[in-house]
């Protein structure tokens, strides 16, 4: 079976880095299983390290049965389309990349001001100081950040999600007729949200004014048999 390492909390071990979930969604795209190998932040850098002989140091990273050792979820897909070329994650079409990379910078910024406060209280003390000091640039927020006004954070995260409702409004899924790497991607960063911040997923989400964009994360959460909506949450 496919070993799967993943960062998760210390204590009731919620995996919860977006490209996890997102990779999860490729593996369950291509119906393959896997074993999750939890790692609370401070171990991920030296078991991977390990694994990859210093080439790689995050998650997810994945060990197939043939000894093949693949990370960075994008990468993951472009080996799962190769070596499992039935019904392909990947899709070339720049202008869902360009609609992609909006989201990212600018929905995915105001969530994570939102919502990254209350993973960071599910943290254990060393891996709470590790992640304030080596992956809060990843997010370009600083602490400061996490005491943002949450309204204007709301209000913010809703304006920006309207070139994704326009495209939904014409499409089933972002990627068409059937959701591929585009959808993959991006619902990964809902459900991040979802999982460490409950709270927070009920005010952008649940308590969204868009039913075009509530009825597609509700499609994406009913895909392979519900995975999402029954995935584990802090």
């Amino acid at each position: 079976m496919i070993e799967f390492y993943q960062v998760s909390t210390e204590s009731e071990k919620v995996s919860f880095s977006p490209f996890v979930i997102a990779t999860e969604l490729f593996l369950k795209h291509k119906n393959l299983d896997w074993d999750a190998k939890l790692m609370n932040y401070i171990e991920v850098k030296p078991t991977i390290n390990s694994l990859t002989d210093g080439k790689w140091g995050y998650v997810p990273t994945l060990k197939f049965p043939n000894g093949d050792i693949v990370y960075d979820s994008l990468k993951i897909a472009g080996y799962l389309d190769e070596k499992y070329p039935d019904n392909p994650i990947l899709i070339n079409n720049p202008k869902l990349d360009e609609l992609l990379q909006q989201h990212t910078m600018n929905c995915a910024m105001s969530a994570c001001k939102l919502s990254l406060g209350d993973l960071l209280i599910h943290m254990d003390d060393a891996s709470k100081a590790y992640f304030i000091e080596n992956r809060m640039d990843m997010f370009q927020i600083t602490v400061e950040d996490l005491k943002s006004n949450r309204k204007e954070n709301i209000t913010s995260y809703f304006d920006n999600l309207k070139p994704l409702i326009e495209h939904l409004s014409k499409n089933k899924f972002i990627d068409g007729d059937k959701p591929l790497v585009h959808d993959y991607v991006l619902i990964s960063t809902i459900q991040f949200i979802a999982t460490v911040s409950p709270r927070t997923y009920e005010e952008l989400v649940e308590n969204n004014p868009n039913e075009v964009f509530k009825n597609w994360v509700d499609r994406m959460g009913s895909l392979f048999d519900g995975f999402l909506k029954s995935r584990k949450t802090i």
